[in-house]
């Protein structure tokens, strides 16, 4: 799971500019600041929700066309799918075979649109939730359309551009600060790396007087703050329209324990940074509508057979319609859900419903400084200082110390180890002391499967 990307805003200058500056830009509506794409694709959105099944069925073919068209033709990995053009582009795709990560990783080039100029691609990574992190290329609108998904699910429980959100996830706090303004996106972004027990009190203090209209962040973060409120309940929880949470997997009792401290809705959604499915709850259930216009959703079970009917389980597979640079085509995303339908009662809406979905991103815990408990979704590594990282693994013996081992690829160097370091240390400044240790392998469990975090503290402390 995922949370969305910046925009395409010049970060450099925006991040640079003077306080009064940055402060300035929320004066332009919500719309503007991100971009024409994203207006665009917010209008096509909400004129296209509550579309016929025919309806949705047609555009996903024409979409799902034009994609397998130019990544047959242009991407090397797809070209051996020629004699397949001509066909109708659903029969095209069951006769694509599925690819995985793994399959990327060996050779990502063959992946790569070649036609595409540099200036119109950005680089980001898979969180690495398996401890492999994947390096991928995406169209520079990608950002814009992302956010105007994300937009339009949020406002199935009140949300519209341009209200207030505090928010709880994994970017870098310079200084060890625990709040920073990001008047972009209306947000004040709170620390998920301080959230001790010693300073709980002033995060309490400040959404106080920041009255949010939303909580969005990690799962793991808000019930951190919940057991707070708990415990001290004044000043108590501001009274927010709804909890946009995401990026974790969701622990039983856990949505029913967030909306009673907070008396609100708890709101979620699954995604990935491989851009290839979408899927958020609708006002009225809780289970998660798979958007049509962002990809075509497929669920296979255990022989690799397409499963079609109410009620069979299997792995996910997604083919995204966002990313022509690199397009992931049956995509197989290790994780694994149930199909509950293809069309809400609930709301109305003609997409398919999946749920039981079973994530790779866990509630895991490092513990920091002061009893401060960090989740690993916060620490996830986009971006590209871990280029040259095979495989990865998180350590830890010792409150407010930890280890990251790294199986490294050919011309890793200390240069790259101190980039890493960094990267962790901007998160979590001076609540972990962090260590890099280069290994030759990381063992993998009876069951085949890589470990994200080893813990070995004493009585969980």
């Amino acid at each position: 799971m995922t949370m969305p990307s910046p925009s395409s805003w010049p970060r450099a200058l925006y991040d640079n500019a003077p306080v009064w500056v940055r402060r300035a830009v929320r004066f332009l509506p919500f719309g503007w600041r991100v971009g024409r794409v994203y207006r665009k694709t917010l209008r096509f959105l909400l004129e296209s929700d509550r579309w016929p099944a025919n309806a949705l069925a047609a555009y996903q073919e024409r979409q799902l066309g034009v994609l397998l068209e130019r990544a047959i033709r242009r991407v090397p990995a797809y070209q051996r799918y020629h004699p397949l053009l001509g066909k109708p582009a659903r029969h095209i795709l069951k006769d694509i075979e599925p690819v995985t990560k793994q399959d990327i990783q060996a050779d990502p080039g063959r992946y790569l649109d070649p036609t595409l100029p540099p200036s119109a691609l950005y680089e980001t990574s898979t969180g690495g939730s398996s401890g492999q992190p994947l390096r991928i290329l995406l169209d520079k609108r990608g950002f814009q359309i992302e956010w105007a998904f994300m937009v339009a699910q949020w406002m199935r429980v009140g949300y519209r551009p341009g209200m207030r959100k505090a928010t709880f996830r994994g970017v870098s706090f310079p200084g060890g600060i625990f709040w920073q303004e990001n008047p972009v996106y209306d947000e004040l972004q709170f620390s998920p790396f301080a959230m001790s027990e010693a300073n709980l009190p002033l995060y309490a203090e400040r959404l106080a007087a920041y009255a949010p209209d939303f909580l969005y962040g990690y799962p793991s973060a808000l019930s951190l703050l919940a057991r707070h409120y708990e415990e001290h309940p004044s000043p108590p929880p501001p009274p927010v329209r709804a909890l946009l949470c995401g990026s974790e997997n969701v622990r039983e009792g856990q949505r029913e324990y967030l909306e009673r401290v907070f008396k609100t809705r708890f709101y979620s959604w699954y995604g990935m940074s491989e851009k290839v499915i979408l899927a958020g709850e609708c006002e009225g259930s809780f289970l998660y509508h798979a958007f049509p216009q962002y990809g075509v959703t497929e669920i296979l079970d255990k022989q690799g057979n397409l499963s079609s009917q109410a009620g069979a389980e299997g792995e996910l597979v997604g083919t995204g319609f966002m990313n022509t640079a690199m397009p992931f085509i049956r995509y197989r995303l290790g994780d694994y859900a149930r199909i509950e339908g293809e069309h809400c009662t609930a709301c109305g809406r003609s997409h398919l419903l999946i749920g039981a979905v079973r994530g790779r991103w866990n509630q895991e815990m490092i513990v920091g400084k002061g009893g401060a408990r960090i989740s690993l979704t916060a620490l996830n590594m986009h971006g590209v200082v871990f280029a040259k990282v095979l495989r990865f693994q998180f350590y830890q013996c010792e409150p407010g110390r930890a280890t990251l081992r790294i199986v490294a690829a050919p011309g890793f160097g200390e240069k790259d180890a101190g980039a890493i370091k960094r990267s962790l240390e901007d998160k979590t400044g001076a609540v972990v002391d962090w260590f890099i240790e280069k290994v030759n392998e990381i063992p993998l469990t009876p069951r085949g499967k890589s470990l994200f975090l080893v813990q070995e503290i004493p009585n969980g402390a």
